[in-house]
């Protein structure tokens, strides 16, 4: 009976790397995961503060920022939390400014005269300008409304940009997800950016989504309405 060391060492030398990358693949799904459910709580934060402040972009897209802080920063105390802040927003603006012109046709200019279309941002999906009469909402169009929801509710959709950060699983996760991502007519420029940031920079998004709804409890401003 001969050696097996040497089958030993040969089958081990080709299982050893796929071990090693479905390993690395769970951890950096766990984050995924992680980032999805602070992510439903930036929708849910963001809409809540959007129905006090009339839709104000500027102050959904900071407290969705906030919530979803420990995944750019130390948000441990506040002291980290004031630590961490300015640094999220550079990386937010550097974003923004990188996906230029990628951007969603009838975006709100104050969007992007106040750089809230960058690692986070927020869509209203609802009211729609057509239910705002003058420069702000209309709380005596017909309920629900033509357009098949209430007039008075708010819909917002935060869109985050999270990046992979386990080694080498990072890249193969964002290989497959490009590649069987179908690309729609509004998102398929901001994949393109990706992908070249990818290309360029070895640093990798994942574009993930949150939708939540709350009833109005101000007057929606029309200059937020996309």
């Amino acid at each position: 009976m001969g050696n097996g060391r040497g089958q030993v060492a040969v089958e081990a030398a080709l299982a050893l790397p796929l071990v090693a990358l479905l390993g690395l693949g769970v951890v950096q799904l766990g984050l995924v995961q992680q980032a999805r459910l602070l992510e439903a709580y930036a929708a849910f934060a963001a809409a809540r503060v959007g129905a006090v402040w009339g839709a104000s972009n500027a102050r959904m897209h900071d407290a969705a920022l906030l919530v979803l802080l420990p995944l750019l920063g130390r948000a441990d105390s506040w002291g980290a939390v004031a630590a961490s802040w300015p640094e999220a927003r550079a990386r937010d603006l550097a974003m923004h400014a990188r996906l230029r012109d990628a951007r969603p046709k009838g975006l709100p200019a104050l969007m992007e005269a106040g750089g809230l279309a960058g690692v986070v941002r927020v869509d209203v999906l609802r009211p729609v300008r057509s239910q705002v009469v003058g420069e702000s909402l209309d709380f005596d169009l017909p309920d629900p409304s033509p357009e098949g929801l209430e007039a008075t509710r708010l819909t917002v959709r935060v869109r985050y940009l999270h990046e992979l950060v386990v080694p080498l699983a990072n890249w193969a996760i964002f290989t497959c997800w490009l590649a069987s991502h179908p690309e729609g007519p509004e998102d398929a420029a901001e994949l393109e950016v990706l992908a070249q940031v990818a290309r360029e920079d070895r640093r990798y998004f994942l574009p993930l989504f949150a939708t939540y709804t709350v009833r109005m409890q101000s007057s929606v401003r029309r200059e937020w309405l996309p």
